[in-house]
């Protein structure tokens, strides 16, 4: 029985660390409540995002967190989460001035067998995909190493690139629920490829466009040229 943390933005994966700003009363009520106990809450994000946090408005599945640090900011309280595991929330009650809710964890479905040429493959893609990706947003190499080529935990690694991703919150919501590694990965693997080819599209339409742009600043500075040529000249109709 811990208190909520309703996540107004974005959906937070075991593992990962997300950096928030409580401003809303029953959040920051939530935190305090937090900080006099075992620094726990349950980080539970909003069905509907501008919508008041409310019972049938959290989601059913969310993370057990800890609260890495809080500090007093200007309007709310700064809070450093950090993603524990993944828990259903069994019942919503009111306390003074915020949600708590009794919690158990989920036990993930892992693959019977790592090994298996298949999974493996899959996993390797999945990698090769982040790896791509994260070269398309500017990540550093070193960032990369560490998020992707020294992940070699298929549950951590699915949870890490799930999180930095940005995506719509129904589409991390239904990752955080898939509890089967495979299948969660299989479904990281598909956003990956559409985040890639939207990417590779921007490439390109800004390419067209500072290609065309460029030919017509050509062709204005070669008539700028050509005018005062003939101005030179004495050509140029007045």
């Amino acid at each position: 029985h811990i208190p909520v943390l309703p996540l107004r933005r974005g959906v937070l994966f075991p593992g990962h660390v997300l950096p928030v700003v409580a401003t809303h009363t029953e959040a920051i009520h939530a935190v305090e409540a937090a900080t006099k106990g075992d620094k726990r809450v349950f980080a539970v994000s909003l069905k509907d995002e501008s919508g008041q946090a409310a019972k049938d408005n959290f989601f059913t599945m969310g993370v057990i967190t800890r609260l890495s640090a809080t500090k007093h900011v200007q309007g709310g309280t700064s809070i450093i989460l950090q993603g524990e595991k993944r828990a259903y929330a069994a019942r919503y009650s009111r306390e003074d001035g915020f949600f708590s809710a009794t919690v158990s964890e989920v036990k993930e479905m892992r693959p019977i067998d790592e090994d298996n040429a298949a999974f493996i493959a899959l996993f390797s893609e999945t990698k090769a995909r982040a790896r791509e990706l994260g070269k398309f947003y500017e990540v550093p190499d070193e960032a990369i190493r560490q998020v992707v080529d020294a992940n070699n935990d298929p549950s951590t690694f699915t949870d890490q690139i799930a999180g930095f991703l940005d995506l719509p919150v129904l589409d991390k919501q239904s990752l955080l629920e898939t509890l089967d590694v495979e299948e969660r990965m299989r479904n990281l693997l598909v956003h990956l490829e559409q985040r890639i080819g939207i990417q590779k599209a921007q490439t390109k339409i800004k390419s067209d466009v500072q290609e065309k742009l460029g030919k017509r600043q050509k062709e204005m500075y070669l008539r700028e040229q050509l005018s005062a040529i003939r101005k030179e000249l004495g050509d140029e109709d007045d």
